[in-house]
């Protein structure tokens, strides 16, 4: 593992971790903890936001990424149009001068 990647990781823990340490703190103080059904409602409420908060970086993650690529083919497609243009002009040059 490279240490690109270990950054990658560490700010996806950074963004996640708060949530999760909050809800291990609220959920067991809302539903309590007396009995091992609590536990285990618990433990899965808590599960279930950890997936929850994990899949919406990920969703937003990906959003950004399509919206930066959308960017670039942009740039792209205004290039290409330019030099269709451009082709465009010499070949009604060409048609011109026969």
């Amino acid at each position: 593992m490279n240490i690109e990647n270990q950054g990658y990781w560490w700010k996806k823990a950074a963004a996640v971790l708060p949530f999760v340490a909050l809800s291990m703190i609220i959920v067991p103080w809302l539903v309590g903890w007396d009995s091992l059904i609590d536990k285990i409602l618990c433990i899965i409420i808590i599960v279930f936001f950890t997936i929850a908060v994990v899949w919406w970086y990920w969703a937003v993650d990906k959003v950004i990424t399509v919206m930066m690529r959308y960017k670039e083919t942009d740039k792209e497609s205004v290039n290409m149009l330019t030099q269709l243009k451009h082709i465009r002009n010499l070949l009604e040059e060409i048609r011109q001068n026969k």
